[in-house]
């Protein structure tokens, strides 16, 4: 998905402002990812996911800053299509890393509404 989003460069304009933004977020899912894998291999909890939150809602709020601006509505068709399906894309990679997130915490034994605690109490 994030690859269809991004075959063709977004204008200059938002690709300046969101180049950074999507770095950290890239950044901060890879980091993710790596830790729940050390997590599953060591039987732990899920890492927290307060830096992949963070690098998401910056991102978040940079794509609304650019909306907000005015910056959108110029835009073909096309190009505002692949800027929008962005939002979707990382919006649709949260949700699935919560999935994973609880999916750990099953794997350790860890109550998923806490997500950190790999202590039972059966």
């Amino acid at each position: 998905m994030v690859g269809r989003a991004a075959i063709t460069p977004l204008p200059e304009g938002l690709a300046t402002r969101l180049t950074s933004p999507i770095e950290n977020l890239g950044a901060a899912f890879a980091d993710y990812l790596r830790a729940s894998g050390t997590a599953l291999l060591a039987r732990l909890g899920p890492p927290p996911l307060d830096s992949l939150e963070s690098a998401l809602d910056a991102f978040s709020g940079e794509m609304a800053a650019l909306r907000r601006e005015g910056l959108t509505r110029s835009l073909p068709a096309d190009v505002a299509e692949r800027f929008f399906a962005l939002g979707f894309v990382f919006e649709q990679m949260h949700h699935n890393v919560k999935d994973l997130e609880r999916c750990v915490a099953e794997w350790a034994g860890s109550p998923a509404e806490t997500g950190r605690d790999n202590s039972r109490s059966d």
